[in-house]
Formats: C-alpha cells, structure tokens, sequence
C-alpha cells in the first residue's frame, strides 16, 4: 500500500483542530453531568467523548510526523468510540449490564487496524471492514435510540435516533470521498456538525426524562396531600403510576399483606402469586431500601420492572411496583 501523506492532508489541521476542541468540550460536559447525577449512562458517554478526542490527537500527531503507529491509533480509537457510545445508549435505554464477554467486540479494530495500516496492499479491502464495522455499532445505536423512542413517546429520543442514523450513513463515504481528500475539510466539518446534533440530543433526552419525573413526582405530592383514606392514597399512587410514559402497569405490595391493588399488566399479581423473579426484586428492595429495577431478561409480564420504596420512619412500609416499555418510568 502507498503510506505516503498527500500534501492535501495538511489542511486537514487546522479542521481536525477545531473538531477536537469541541470534542473535548463534550467530554468535559458529560464529565461534568457525571459527578451531579452519578449515572452510569453520563459516565459512559463522557468515557466516549474522551475515546473521540484520543482518536483526534491520534489523527493531529500523524498529520505532524507521519508515523503510522499514530494511524493505526486511530483507527482502533475510531471503532473503540462507536462501542463507548453504542454501550452508554444501551445502559440508558435498556439498563444493560456488563458481561466480560463484550470485550469481544473491541479486538476487531485493534486486530483489523493492524492488518490494514500495516499488512494489507489494497486500499479499499482494507477500509471497508472497519467502515462498515464503524457504521454498523452507529446504526445499531441509532434503533436502540429509536426503540426508545417508540416505547416512551420521546420526541427528544426521536431526533437523536435520526443524527444518529444520518452519522452511521456518513460514515460510509470515508473509502470513496474522505480518506481520498475529495471530502477535506468539509468531512471534519460534518462530523462537526453531527456530533453537536447528537449531544445536543443526549441532552434534551436527559432533560426530558428529569422534566417528566419532577412533573410526577409535584403531581402525586399534590394528589397525596387531598387524599383522606388509605383507599383514597392508594388510588392516587395507582394513577399517577399509570401516568407515567411507558408504563403499562403499576401494583402496591406490602411484607405482611402481599399485592393489596394491581392493574394494568400487573394485574395478575392480585389473584396470582408473583414470579421468582419479582420475588427476588422485592427481597433486594426490602434488604436496601433502595430502587430496584428488574433486567429485561428476567421480567415475567414486562419488559421492565420497577421498584420503588414506600418509607416509614420505622421501616419500609411497602413498595409501588411499575412495569412498562422503558428502563425507568
């Protein structure tokens, strides 16, 4: 393969600059969310940004020096940041949790790297892979951002779902146009572009979801407080549950009485006992007297299942279970 910088590449610079100033502005946005919230989801895209603007100073050295170990470290901070990303949005959107095995995923850009920077002769067979690799984790986060957006009713997640979608398509233009200079520096300038649509849409999604939770939360303190009865409590708590997007059931549990109100999905638990594996929720909730949210693998009527602490000054009281479409109603 011809590894000589096209004298074209130098005016690469000053736009590769200018995207790893705004790139690191991200990181440090996310970084920034990360110690006020302390959600694994802001740690995750911060940990993705901070790939991003490695993968731009890898690309600023090499452009400086031209030494392919730095385009090599490119390539594999490249595939290495649609992972990082595609894994924030899956913790937000599905609460997955970390297997080992994931790390799979990360030997193709350090192993197919090596072998197109420094093996292979053909430009095209060895920029395809990592393309249509880089595409495909971009398009797989775009549909979990768009499942999302379906099952909660977020507009917010539905412009992020299309940036995401558009970038993925981008993506496929660096063997023809990009990597030949028939793209310099506008492809810096639409990447640009796309990553300020996709942070300004991880924000708003954010927004949206803390917009809607204090919304619920003003609303039940408000109902709670006209209410006179326990009947009248549990009606309250039942609707507003129902309220929230996504949810599709809500039931009231207490350690001495079992499920004392269900409707929705969660219905059957009032004439049924629950699942092993709700069980096992309600033991954890009960131990930590913390929210608990079930895996999607292990709900029983739902896709999700939420558990949330009903305190005393004595103890738990109960809990007001929710089940639905979305990770946390």
């Amino acid at each position: 393969m011809d590894l000589s910088v096209p004298a074209a590449a130098t005016s690469e610079l000053a736009a590769a600059y200018f995207q790893g100033a705004v790139t690191l502005g991200l990181f440090v946005l996310f970084v920034l969310l990360e110690r006020r919230y302390r959600k694994p989801w802001f740690r995750g895209w911060a940990v993705a940004w901070g790939v991003y603007t490695l993968r731009l100073a890898a690309i600023v050295i090499f452009l400086h020096t031209e030494g392919f170990v730095w385009l090599y470290w490119h390539q594999v901070l490249t595939g290495l940041t649609a992972l990082a990303l595609l894994w924030a949005t899956l913790v937000f959107t599905r609460g997955t949790e970390w297997r080992w095995k994931y790390l799979a995923f990360a030997l193709f850009p350090v192993v197919w790297s090596h072998l197109a920077i420094f093996e292979m002769d053909n430009f095209v067979a060895a920029a395809l892979p990592a393309v249509i690799f880089l595409s495909g984790a971009t398009g797989v986060t775009a549909a979990a951002v768009f499942g999302y957006a379906r099952a909660a009713g977020s507009t917010a997640a539905g412009w992020l779902a299309v940036a995401l979608a558009l970038w993925a398509f981008h993506h496929l233009d660096y063997p023809f146009l990009r990597a030949r200079g028939a793209w310099n520096p506008w492809g810096y300038y639409l990447d640009v572009g796309f990553q300020l649509w996709v942070g300004t849409g991880i924000l708003l999604l954010v927004q949206e979801d803390l917009r809607e939770g204090i919304r619920a939360l003003s609303a039940l303190s408000s109902e709670l407080q006209s209410a006179r009865t326990p009947a009248a409590i549990r009606y309250a708590l039942m609707a507003r549950a129902s309220s929230l997007r996504g949810v599709t059931g809500s039931a009231l549990w207490t350690p001495g009485e079992g499920f004392i109100a269900a409707s929705g999905d969660a219905a059957e638990w009032k004439t049924g006992p629950a699942s092993a594996e709700t069980e096992e929720l309600l033991d954890e909730l009960m131990r930590t007297r913390e929210p608990r949210v079930a895996a999607p693998t292990r709900s029983d009527i739902a896709p999700f299942v939420a558990g949330i602490p009903i305190l005393r000054a004595d103890g738990i009281h109960g809990a007001l279970l929710l089940v639905g479409r979305v990770r946390d109603p």
